[in-house]
């Protein structure tokens, strides 16, 4: 129970409280104006980033187009291709048409070559291998010009044949050879359409990935964009919630002014009333009726380690009486489990003191209202020492708010007289 850590809890759950119920109007005027420039700054955010979202998806949608055009360039180029090996094919196969006919006609050539070789051999074995033994060897005239004619015809045919196959030959193989040529232009743009159809495709890839790039800025930017949203939303919440702790404080400045000022008007305990808390600094009257069992500052305990106390422990009677030790107005009646009940009371100036480990039964007072110093707000709850003996116990704090937004705690013992 003597432990920082759960008072440090109980500070935690008051803060949000504690930081605007203390705070005069003006103060939380100040932290609305000053959450209506991060609302304005975090809007700024949210359009700008709404602008590069917006970008984003113009590059998306030129990206896309981008590859939809490389897509179709790639399957135009892939119909070329498959044209180019259709004619490929065809050139091959006129190609394979023309050696069959030069086979042909070769085989021609061969067969009237052989046939001529054949004629040759028989007249040299006659011994007519020349137009003299023909002429020698013919009956008459008549015989002897038929003779010579038929060797001029059949030497004239064979010229004549020979030389009409090696033409075709020749012809053929000019034909081979422009077909050659075709073929092997038509592989060599087949290649370069397909080193184009890779180059595509890494342009294609490179696009692809840039998209890829592209769609996870967007996303990025849409998630910043929503946490700012996000964050817009909680800021507008508090200051809806600063505007309403704005009124309140107002009322209760108006409240604890008014009832000073009758208070005044009357003379009742003038001496005390027209002195502002901070006057009274080592004259409050102390809260309870008994002792300090537990000092506020740092502390080692049985083990040696250091510990703050926030506030100080004061021992009273069982079920002692609790008393306002100044006027002001209560702005927090609450629930700890470590400090059990505890209520808050703002006396102006940004001071206000905190009463703890309370019996809720016994509180005689509600939020907002006004109550003079040395009231009566409520009963102690009892503990039990190691000699099983009862008694009550108080945790007494005396606080307020440093440049309007840091909590500071001051040593109560410094205060009560």
């Amino acid at each position: 129970m003597n432990s920082l850590f759960p008072l440090v809890r109980l500070l935690l759950l008051l803060s949000f409280s504690l930081l605007f119920s203390d705070k005069s109007s003006e103060d939380i005027q100040e932290n609305i104006n000053e959450e209506n420039k991060k609302a304005e700054s975090l809007e700024y955010e949210i359009n700008t980033l709404a602008d590069e979202i917006k970008n984003k998806d113009i590059q998306s949608k030129t990206t896309s187009n981008k590859l939809a055009a490389i897509k179709e360039k790639i399957e135009l180029v892939g119909d070329l291709i498959d044209l180019l090996k259709k004619d490929e094919k065809n050139l091959s196969k006129s190609i394979r048409n023309s050696e069959t006919r030069i086979n042909q006609k070769e085989s021609e050539l061969n067969e009237l070559k052989d046939k001529f070789s054949k004629m040759i051999l028989y007249l040299y074995k006659s011994k007519s291998d020349n137009y003299l033994d023909i002429l020698l060897s013919s009956k008459n005239w008549e015989d002897m010009v038929y003779k010579v004619k038929y060797l001029e015809v059949i030497s004239y045919q064979h010229k004549k044949v020979k030389n009409d196959i090696q033409s075709v030959i020749n012809e053929l193989d000019d034909e081979i050879l422009a077909l050659t040529n075709q073929l092997l232009d038509k592989k060599n743009k087949r290649k370069n359409k397909s080193d184009t159809i890779s180059n595509l495709a890494k342009k294609n890839d490179g696009e692809e990935q840039n998209l890829k790039k592209i769609r996870e800025e967007k996303f990025n930017l849409e998630k910043d964009r929503n946490k700012k949203k996000t964050a817009l939303v909680q800021i507008n919440e508090l200051i809806e919630k600063l505007y309403v702790n704005r009124d309140d404080a107002k009322k209760r400045e108006k409240k604890l002014k008014k009832i000073r000022e009758e208070k005044r008007k009357k003379e009742i305990e003038a001496s005390k009333q027209n002195k502002e808390f901070s006057a009274m600094k080592g004259n409050l009257p102390w809260p309870v009726e008994g002792s300090i069992i537990d000092n506020f500052g740092i502390e080692r305990n049985k083990d040696g380690l250091k510990a703050k106390k926030l506030w100080i422990e004061m021992r009273t009677k069982k079920n002692g009486e609790v008393k306002a030790v100044f006027d002001g107005i209560v702005s927090k009646i609450d629930y700890n489990p470590v400090y059990n009940t505890y209520i808050i009371i703002e006396h102006g100036e940004g001071y206000s003191t905190l009463y703890a480990n309370l019996d809720d039964k016994s509180i005689q007072i509600s939020i907002e209202d006004y109550i003079d110093a040395e009231t009566i707000i409520a009963n102690t709850l009892n503990i039990s020492n190691s000699k099983k003996k009862s008694y009550g116990l108080l945790y007494f704090m005396v606080f307020g708010m440093k440049n309007n937004s840091e909590l500071i705690t001051y040593n109560p013992r410094e205060w009560i007289k």
